[in-house]
């Protein structure tokens, strides 16, 4: 069932507006955005698809396709753990004045670290932007940084800004390098042979359970010893000659190098260098297990099953403790490579 028969169903009417969202997955950079570096995200097909009309004023009606149950919101609550936060914190951006009726449904497994929550909030404030005349939906950094605000200041996930500026700019099968301090982009094209696999380790999280916001506090600290300005700003070695615990040192190795990672990577498929970009997530990928303690056995074990299966490179994507991982493979090797892969590991799901 689409958004708009959903919509049909749910209200009896045909929806004023619809608007499409891709997911994401980020290839490199991972925990960088909220430190001031550099990420590579690519928009994906599996996306979220908005049914909305304007309705009756302070409120809000949304179904999703995901719960049988519609929810019935005030505009002035807070957030309370209900599965309409996101789409209810994204039309809070708008005048509470506005009422809305809104239909959604989600091809993106929510807690899986392919940006479920920005692609809702940021397909909502656009499409509701449409309807009341807002100028915001036509510049994609605004459309960004108010759904980043939903996420910190609403539902309370002190998240960057990579998601949000990802689905709010590509459409699937494009990619950007993206400088999170000033959201200046470049598009990056994928060359034709290369193929990125994303499979779900079947481990769900949810990024307000506080283990992203432990991460962040510990950059923070390590950042505050080393100067004070974003942790992405130093060098490895400015970070061994600092005075800094384990734990910090370890935190901040990772957000460095892995921001070291991002031109590189670039410049690994610019060249179209798949031996080079798959070692680049490897090193990703260890860096998140050893340094920032964000994988899980699950996932450490999707990675290497991958990677023994003919992978150039993999590595868990997203903010960590459960969601998916990403593969490199050549197009030409893609069906034999996931035949491998499926032996090995059968119960692993493929998302895309």
């Amino acid at each position: 069932m689409t958004a708009h028969d959903l919509f049909l169903l749910s209200f009896g009417e045909a929806p004023q507006a619809v608007q499409t969202t891709p997911g994401r997955v980020n290839l490199v950079g991972e925990h960088t955005d909220y430190n001031g570096g550099m990420v590579l995200p690519m928009a994906i097909n599996p996306h979220v698809d908005i049914a909305i009309s304007i309705g009756p004023p302070g409120r809000a009606s949304i179904a999703s396709a995901q719960f049988e149950t519609a929810s019935e919101r005030r505009l002035d609550e807070r957030a309370n753990g209900d599965w309409s936060d996101y789409v209810l914190g994204a039309l809070r951006t708008y005048a509470e004045t506005f009422g809305w009726r809104v239909a959604i449904d989600s091809q993106i497994p929510h807690g899986s670290g392919l940006s479920s929550s920005a692609a809702i909030t940021v397909g909502v404030i656009k499409a509701a932007g449409k309807l009341v005349g807002d100028k915001l939906h036509d510049d994609a950094r605004k459309i960004a940084r108010a759904a980043q605000s939903v996420e910190n200041d609403f539902i309370g996930v002190p998240c960057g800004i990579m998601d949000q500026m990802a689905v709010a700019v590509l459409n699937a099968g494009e990619c950007m390098m993206l400088d999170t301090q000033t959201l200046d982009f470049d598009a990056v094209s994928i060359p034709p042979a290369w193929r990125f696999v994303v499979h779900h380790s079947g481990v769900y999280r949810r990024l307000n359970e506080g283990r992203y916001a432990d991460r962040q506090a510990e950059c923070e600290s390590a950042a505050l010893k080393l100067g004070g300005k974003p942790l992405c700003s130093y060098d490895l070695v400015s970070l061994e000659a600092a005075s800094l615990s384990d734990l910090e040192r370890r935190r901040a190795r990772h957000v460095i190098s892995e921001n070291l990672r991002v031109p590189a990577a670039r410049s690994a498929i610019l060249s179209e260098d798949a031996p080079l970009f798959g070692r680049l997530m490897d090193d990703s990928h260890a860096s998140m297990r050893d340094d920032f303690s964000i994988t899980t056995s699950t996932i450490d074990k999707i990675v290497s099953v991958a990677r023994s299966s003919g992978a150039f490179g993999s590595r868990m994507t997203g903010g960590g403790f459960g969601g998916c991982v990403v593969s490199l493979v050549l197009a030409c090797e893609l069906d034999a490579w996931r035949k491998r892969f499926e032996r090995a590991a059968p119960m692993v799901r493929f998302v895309c």
